[in-house]
């Protein structure tokens, strides 16, 4: 009961009630992967990487066989900054021919191979993602980074302008920002102040907010 109630929670993104539930749920039972998972989830959204990393260790020990717990657990390294780790855990679960979201394993080993700086290998993963997934907002987005990135300013323009567009739905900003900043390389300042200025106005409370100002204050000088 506790468990479907914090999954409910957590769909709501309503993050410190669903984590009260799987506490609950996890007292009661103690040994099941998919509360550990559902912790593992909660305390990530709750900024506590620590405990999130924890949790989904522990399922992957209860149930070896649990892809998603494994996905899950890429993530968390990325963000811990575990980039080698988290490739060889994403890769892992690729092999997992069952997994109903294969292009997570994919979008993951790219983006920790983009985090190495390992750019072209990068594209090959995330272009995996993209085929089995179009409307991937992350792969999307980083596979027009990887172009930036090469100084491939042209195709990192038309790959971020792709990406912004699918990345609208969940407000996030980066491929907007960096789709300015590629039409700025490129020296197309019409473009780039259109891209920024339309970040300014769709996503005032965004990440890349200051930079997107930043970069309009360089170019109208």
């Amino acid at each position: 009961m506790h468990l479907r109630i914090a999954m409910g929670h957590l769909q709501k993104e309503s993050y410190p009630l669903a984590l009260s539930e799987l506490i609950k749920a996890h007292e009661l039972d103690p040994e099941n992967p998919l509360i550990e998972n559902n912790l593992g989830l909660a305390y990530f959204y709750r900024e506590r990487i620590d405990l999130a990393e924890k949790h989904l260790r522990k399922s992957l020990e209860l149930d070896p066989k649990y892809t998603d717990a494994r996905i899950n657990l890429a993530h968390i390294l990325i963000e811990k900054t575990s980039y080698e780790e988290a490739f060889t855990v994403a890769q892992k679960a690729s092999l997992d021919l069952t997994y109903n979201q294969p292009q997570r394993s994919f979008m993951y080993m790219g983006i920790a191979l983009f985090k190495k700086n390992q750019f072209t290998q990068a594209q090959k993963y995330l272009l995996k993602s993209i085929e089995l997934q179009r409307d991937n907002c992350l792969s999307q987005n980083y596979y027009g980074r990887t172009h930036l990135e090469m100084n491939n300013y042209k195709a990192a323009s038309q790959a971020l302008d792709t990406a912004a567009g699918y990345c609208l739905s969940s407000q996030f900003d980066e491929p907007q920002y960096y789709s300015g900043l590629s039409y700025f390389q490129l020296g197309d300042t019409q473009k780039a102040v259109d891209r920024l200025e339309t970040l300014l106005k769709i996503y005032p409370q965004g990440q890349y907010l200051e930079k997107a100002k930043a970069l309009l204050t360089k170019i109208k000088r």
